[in-house]
């Protein structure tokens, strides 16, 4: 598992050292550029020499997990590739503003105007994601290549959970079964083909929590490693996500007095001034560097570093998508609601409760979206907090002798979940999935033989295999769909320019070019007498128009 760990740290320095490079770019004055990809590489590489021994950097094994690492990170490439982002947000503003970075714009000194609505979120949000995918667009000249990144990570964080899970568990059965219902989340597998950012905080808080445990464990260079590189990630993905990674700092502040008053352990076993220096470091490069371009520029500019969501002009974004009947509840209240109710994704009607062993049709087809609103965490889940509950009540005496990692532990993950307002919408709150799966997990390290929590693991993959078909049947079936109304509306096009109306999704314009399709944009399709719907989206295009016109 050595192996698995030292491939896992590679992807995410590389993916770490990417962000850097390009906010570089950014701060020079550059544009975002594909060869940043090759530079990050040579790094990373470089990194990966220093970290092993002086008598293992230039063995057949170093060769292997770069080999593996490449392996991995052209794969990634080649799948994202093969599969169009069919989600609102990602198709509206997400994947626009990877067009806009490769075509040129620099976010710190230029503000994007094309006069679309998106233009707000574009130029006022994290940009964490959208520098890694200007990367890839540019390197490979696919706009749907920008995606691979969430395959890169996903790669590392099951790697890393994995080697550490094992390193506890002594049992490849049980740490890969595990980190697979771990890394694996509704919002994970919903999300994994779209350029959607949850997907990124899910995997990256493990990564960062990993980090934490591994470090006070074994004093490790690669753990301040993962922190450093975790945190500079998590902070640019979203606002919330600088939320989250200042409260996980609570992991090694409370670990650090628990060792130091309770343990009598010395500052000088437990190496704190090393953690603590990594610690700035990581907030220091994320918001002044990385994120100088959202969070000072929002301060500077319109004086907040959390603008349009937070001060003076703020947008409202939560309301209108807010189901009826949580308005007024408390966080909590709204968590609960949210886990013990059927499964909906729609603002008409009030969330209803359910019976949790129950599930139809209906609500499997909810996970169809990739930010599925009311139990969006799956069908199952409410029946898994219940299980967990039995878990902790049934084992009490096994988990009061771990009774301090496991407060800080689950406290701190769940005050990052309840720090977010809107607790009832599971895409904002991904780190409450595995909550339940630290006790297991605990029960599963000292080797005790329950029942229970083997039946909490089976739910767990009945849930998540049940939204991955889903998710992926529908993925597979308009992917089809689409691949066929691009070549048809390229045909077209062959003899005369086919009309495109875009609607707010005018990023497809990367793929309409990908496709060699030849357009004139315009506001409205009128009079059209054989027009396509893309699928998916909100573009037009027409083929035949009406004589008249």
């Amino acid at each position: 598992m050595n192996g698995a760990r030292i491939v896992g740290n590679l992807l995410l320095v590389f993916s770490g050292i990417n962000l850097l490079l390009a906010s570089l770019w950014i701060v020079l004055h550059k544009s975002i550029q594909g060869n940043i990809l090759i530079l990050s590489f040579v790094i990373t590489s470089i990194i990966l020499l220093f970290l092993l021994e002086k008598e293992k950097r230039f063995t057949k094994q170093t060769v292997i997990y770069l080999v593996l690492f490449v392996f991995i990170v052209l794969g990634a490439v080649k799948i994202s590739e093969q599969y169009y982002d069919f989600s609102y947000d990602g198709q509206m503003y997400h994947q626009e503003a990877i067009v806009q970075l490769k075509d040129g714009w620099n976010p710190l000194y230029e503000k994007l105007v094309t006069g679309e609505t998106q233009d707000l979120w574009i130029n006022h949000y994290a940009k964490g994601t959208w520098y890694l995918g200007a990367i890839l667009y540019d390197f490979t000249g696919q706009v749907e290549s920008s995606k691979a990144f969430n395959i890169i990570l996903l790669c590392s964080t099951f790697l890393l959970l994995s080697s550490y899970l094992f390193n506890k568990l002594k049992s490849w059965k049980w740490s890969l079964s595990v980190s697979i219902l771990a890394v694996f989340s509704p919002v994970v597998v919903t999300q994994m083909y779209t350029s959607y950012n949850d997907f990124f905080i899910a995997i990256l808080i493990i990564i960062l929590i990993i980090g934490y445990l591994e470090y006070f464990e074994t004093k490790s260079k690669i753990a301040l490693l993962n922190i450093l590189f975790s945190n500079v990630l998590l902070v640019n993905i979203k606002f919330t996500a600088l939320g989250y990674a200042v409260i996980l700092t609570g992991i090694p502040i409370l670990l650090y007095l628990y060792n130091r008053y309770r343990l009598k352990i010395t500052n000088s076993q437990m190496k704190i001034i090393p953690l603590i220096l990594t610690m700035i470091v990581s907030f220091s490069l994320a918001i002044f560097f990385v994120g100088s371009a959202t969070y000072i520029k929002n301060t500077t500019t319109n004086g907040h570093p959390f603008y349009p969501l937070a001060g003076e002009g703020k947008v409202d974004v939560i309301t209108v998508n807010t189901p009826p009947g949580l308005e007024d509840l408390n966080r909590i209240e709204k968590l609960y609601v949210s886990i013990f109710s059927k499964t909906y994704n729609g603002i008409e009607e009030k969330p209803q409760t359910k019976f949790p062993l129950s599930i139809t049709k209906e609500e499997l087809e909810y996970f169809k979206t990739t930010d599925t609103r009311v139990n969006g965490f799956g069908p199952l889940f409410g029946l898994i907090i219940i299980m967990t509950i039995a878990l902790i009540l049934s084992h009490y005496k096994q988990f009061k002798n771990n009774l301090v990692f496991l407060f800080i532990i689950v406290s701190v993950v769940m005050l990052s979940v309840l720090i977010n307002p809107e607790t009832w919408w599971a895409r904002y709150i991904p780190q409450f999935w595995f909550v339940p799966l630290i006790f297991v997990i605990l029960l599963l390290k000292n080797q005790v033989k329950s029942y229970l929590s083997y039946a909490i693991l089976i739910v767990y993959g009945v849930n998540v295999m049940m939204i991955g078909y889903v998710s992926v049947s529908h993925l597979q079936e308009i992917q089809t769909s689409t691949e066929q109304q691009y070549e048809t509306i390229k045909e077209y096009s062959k003899t005369a320019p086919v009309d495109i109306e875009f609607g707010i999704m005018k990023s497809k314009r990367a793929l309409l070019q990908e496709h060699g399709i030849e357009y004139t944009e315009v506001t409205e399709v009128n009079n059209c007498e054989n027009m396509i719907h893309i699928v998916g989206s909100t573009v037009k295009a027409c083929l035949e128009k009406n004589s008249i016109d």
